[in-house]
């Protein structure tokens, strides 16, 4: 009796061994996406999407982006001309199998407390002081077109995170926003903002940066990504 007990034991052991070996050699491995591409670079967009893979439909649920490294908590900006680059936050996405997601467009913009104004905090990062900034997405750097005096709102489109269609791997992308600091005009070994006056008023200053993602998926949904520093003037 005990030995038929024994056996049937094992016998349990391989058949749920199996399933779950199944089941993990069904799963599909998670690979990063690579280069971003846009829609019009993705040669898959001629082709139509194969309905007998059972597609759904992403939604905020889906689409959680995870801070992996925090952002710089002090924007350095030196009165000797040299560069700084700091970075908003790098967050991982994980992409979905089969899941219909697209990131169609980004908002940066920033906000201040100490410097923004008066009414909502917005505020516009200058020029004579934010030489640059960039997006990077797993690894791959590009710069951001910039026009004007500062940089109150700047908007990305087409899919700046790139093009995921069609959407049959299970997969992620790493992605940062990088500012470069550096004073544009320095006079007497001081700083010179866009009006002729001397940075100081800079100085310890909070700044906000916020990156909204507009994605679309069932229905279009936004997420929201904030971050703070403090201005060091020096």
């Amino acid at each position: 009796m005990l030995a038929v007990i024994a056996v049937g034991a094992v016998l349990v052991l391989k058949i749920f061994s199996g399933e779950n070996n199944n089941q993990n050699n069904n799963q599909s491995p998670i690979s990063s996406t690579g280069q971003p591409i846009r829609p019009a670079d993705n040669p898959a967009r001629s082709e139509s999407l194969d309905q007998t893979l059972n597609y759904g439909c992403g939604g905020p649920g889906s689409f959680k982006p995870e801070k992996i490294e925090d952002e710089d908590k002090i924007w350095p900006i030196k009165k000797d001309g040299s560069e700084a680059v700091v970075s908003l936050g790098k967050y991982k996405i994980q992409l979905p199998e089969r899941i219909v997601i697209d990131v169609d467009k980004i908002w940066i913009y920033f906000m201040s407390d100490a410097l923004g104004r008066s009414d909502d905090k917005w505020y516009g990062v200058e020029n004579s002081y934010v030489s640059g900034i960039s997006l990077n997405v797993n690894g791959y750097e590009q710069p951001i077109k910039l026009g004007g005096d500062s940089y109150m709102f700047i908007e990305l489109t087409d899919s700046p995170l790139g093009d995921w269609y069609p959407y049959i791997k299970n997969q992620y992308l790493k992605f940062e926003i990088l500012v470069k600091l550096k004073c544009k005009e320095i006079k007497d070994g001081k700083c010179i903002d866009n009006d002729g006056q001397l940075l100081e008023k800079i100085d310890n200053a909070d700044i906000k940066s916020n990156i909204r993602i507009f994605a679309t998926g069932c229905q279009p949904f936004l997420v929201d990504l904030s971050s703070s520093a403090k201005i060091d003037y020096k």
